[in-house]
C-alpha cells in the first residue's frame, strides 16, 4: 500500500514539474504542432521525391516556412522599429533645432491647424509647452518603453527558433511519435 502511494504521489510531482517546464513554452510547440499537422502531407510527397531523406525534407520544409512565413513578418517588425526610431530621433532633432513650432511645421496642414487650435485653447503660451516638451522629464520611461520592444523582440525571435526546431522534429519523427502513442497502454489507476 506504501508503494502504491508514493507511486502516485510521484506521478503528481512529474506532472507539476512537466506543466512547469512546459508552460512557457506551450503557444511555440502548440504553434509547431499546428504547422507540422498542416504540412504533413506534403512533407510526406517530399521525402518519397528526395529518396526516403525524411531529416532533408523536414529540413526542406521548414526552411520554406521560414522563407514564406517568418521572414516577411521580420522585415515588417524590422521596418517598423526602424521607423520608429528615424521618427523619435527627427521628433527631437526638430524639438532641440526649431522648438516645437518646427514640429508642427512638420505635420499636414490640417492636422497642423487642429494642433494649433488646441495649444491655444490651453493656458501655456506656446513657448512654456515648447521648453516643456524640449526638456521632457520622462526620457527615461521612453528609453524603458524602448528596451521593453527590444526584449519583446528578442523573446519572438527566440520562440520562432522554439518553434522551428520543434517543427523539424515533428516533420521527421512525427509518424514514429504517433505510433508509440497508439502502441503506449493506457495507465492504470
Amino acid at each position: 500500500m506504501a508503494g502504491l502511494s508514493a507511486t502516485r504521489v510521484l506521478r503528481v510531482v512529474s506532472a507539476v514539474a512537466l506543466i512547469a517546464v512546459g508552460l512557457p513554452l506551450w503557444r511555440p510547440l502548440l504553434l509547431a504542432a499546428v504547422l507540422a499537422g498542416t504540412l504533413s502531407q506534403l512533407h510526406e510527397r517530399l521525402v518519397v521525391a528526395l529518396g526516403r531523406r525524411r531529416s532533408l525534407s523536414a529540413m526542406t520544409t521548414v526552411v520554406g516556412v521560414v522563407l514564406i512565413l517568418l521572414a516577411p513578418l521580420a522585415f515588417i517588425a524590422v521596418v517598423v522599429v526602424k521607423e520608429a526610431l528615424s521618427a523619435l530621433a527627427f521628433v527631437t532633432h526638430t524639438l532641440k533645432e526649431q522648438g516645437f513650432a518646427g514640429v508642427i511645421a512638420w505635420l499636414p496642414e490640417g492636422l497642423a491647424k487642429q494642433v494649433n487650435e488646441m495649444i491655444s485653447r490651453e493656458t501655456r503660451t506656446q513657448r512654456d509647452l515648447a521648453s516643456e516638451l524640449a526638456n521632457w522629464p520622462r526620457v527615461r520611461e521612453a528609453l524603458g518603453a524602448l528596451a521593453g520592444v527590444v526584449g519583446s523582440t528578442t523573446h519572438m525571435a527566440l520562440m520562432a527558433v522554439l518553434m522551428l526546431v520543434a517543427l523539424f522534429f515533428l516533420l521527421r519523427d512525427g509518424p514514429i511519435l504517433i505510433g508509440w502513442a497508439e502502441s503506449t497502454p493506457a495507465m492504470p489507476e
